[in-house]
């Protein structure tokens, strides 16, 4: 019925255990939570010190902040790691052809692209003539590809 509903809603906002709702992926009751300590929380004690529980909240989060920057020096080995591990298992010729197949087939797709669904588009969606478009845009790709960013050739 409704009324079950709306009182499922509100059940939900309100944890019955917090670390299960969040490890559950149940994250509206982890937020509700999260909303109401950062609201009822003070930010200085009496005497003007801040308090003792924002306090060890910035030492948490640096030592998370530590432990992420580790992990992202670390992610290249692991991804290589596993890389290397899933073709081991493969024929390395046969995986090499399959990889040049594949990147013969997207060259194909772009060249295929550029030279012709772009160009249909201009002339006919714009009615203008693509050489002299594609001419007009060498500057900015010159540039976006010089600098390995397309954001460096923006007026």
């Amino acid at each position: 019925t409704v009324t079950e509903a709306v009182l499922n809603i509100f059940d939900q906002l309100v944890p019955k255990n917090l670390v299960a709702d969040a490890a559950a992926n149940r994250l509206v009751s982890v937020i509700v939570s999260s909303v109401l300590l950062g609201l009822l929380l003070p930010s200085c004690k009496a005497d003007g010190r801040r308090s003792t529980t924002l306090e060890v909240v910035d030492e948490v989060n640096e030592v998370v902040s530590k432990v992420i920057k580790i992990l992202i020096l670390l992610s290249p080995v692991g991804v290589c790691s596993l890389v290397l591990a899933g073709s081991a298992r493969f024929n390395l010729r046969e995986m090499g052809t399959s990889v040049a197949a594949l990147v013969g087939c997207v060259l194909a797709a772009e060249a295929a692209h550029i030279f012709l669904f772009c160009p249909m588009l201009l002339v006919l969606g714009a009615r203008r003539n693509p050489v002299t478009y594609f001419r007009s845009c060498l500057p900015a790709l010159f540039t976006a590809l010089g600098s390995c960013s397309s954001a460096a050739c923006l007026p």
